[in-house]
């Protein structure tokens, strides 16, 4: 039992009996070796516990199921280039860090890589590694010879395929066996206003002056009366000519408002 926590298994693996899972144990014999915990990125192998047993110390790191890059060539261009850009992003977590690359790159079985293995210094040669051991997995990648990750990934960019440009999503295409929903259209209504009813409105006002007209008749005639004078005869009304049309019927209503306003 190593720190009276970690069981040592097979190929430098031992089981950590308080959390219950496997883990990978390496021994740092150098003071220049550093794993540090605070180095947290999806590319980078994460350390889990730092140690010490019988004057050694260890970092108890993520057992990562892959094969070293070199043993995973030769490499399409394409895929290169894709696994070259992870690893400049955990290269330039770790200079954030004041940490440099000098382990090895484990390629997941997904094809994800995996940096472990890191020390103080100065970014720089582990930029260089990265490139060198790139173009060794993928002889179709030119030569790489940047010495930052951001010169490292504007290379790996240009050397990217024309072809391997993003395509629309699958989804986002309709299907053309699936018959589109047939939205029904409701009927577009007339906005036109209904003319007025000019007919209706002239008979009402037609009306209405014959009451005014027989009202004035009669209070003229009371007048008359009054004064002792001979009452005169008031003469018949006559209603309103209906004319054939609106206007007319306008006219023939003017007419006769004229003829008994008097």
């Amino acid at each position: 039992m190593i720190a009276g926590r970690y069981e040592e298994l097979e190929d430098g693996l031992a089981h950590d009996t308080e959390l219950g899972r496997t883990v990978r144990l390496r021994w740092l014999d150098s003071p220049d070796e550093v794993d540090d915990p605070r180095l947290s990125h999806p590319n980078v192998v994460r350390v889990f516990d730092l140690g010490e047993h019988e004057g050694r110390r260890f970092a108890a790191i993520e057992h990562v199921h892959g094969l070293p890059l070199a043993l995973v060539a030769p490499l399409p261009v394409e895929d290169a280039v894709v696994l070259g850009l992870q690893a400049c992003r955990a290269l330039a977590a770790a200079h954030d860090l004041g940490l440099v690359h000098a382990g090895e790159i484990v390629v997941r079985q997904d094809g994800v890589p995996k940096l472990s293995g890191f020390r103080r210094g100065l970014p720089g040669p582990d930029v260089q590694a990265l490139a060198a051991a790139l173009n060794d997995a993928a002889p179709g990648l030119p030569p790489l010879a940047a010495d930052t990750t951001t010169a490292l990934a504007l290379e790996l960019e240009r050397a990217r395929p024309a072809n391997a440009a993003p395509t629309v999503p699958i989804a986002t295409v309709p299907s053309p066996t699936v018959p589109s929903p047939t939205v029904p259209i409701a009927p577009v209504r007339s906005r036109r206003r209904s003319p007025l009813p000019i007919v209706p409105l002239l008979l009402g006002l037609a009306v209405l002056a014959v009451a005014i007209g027989l009202i004035a008749a009669f209070a003229h005639s009371g007048a008359q009366n009054s004064g002792g004078q001979t009452p005169r005869q008031v003469a018949p009304v006559q209603p309103v000519p209906r004319g054939a049309t609106a206007e007319q019927q306008a006219k023939n209503l003017a007419a006769w408002l004229s003829r008994y306003s008097r």
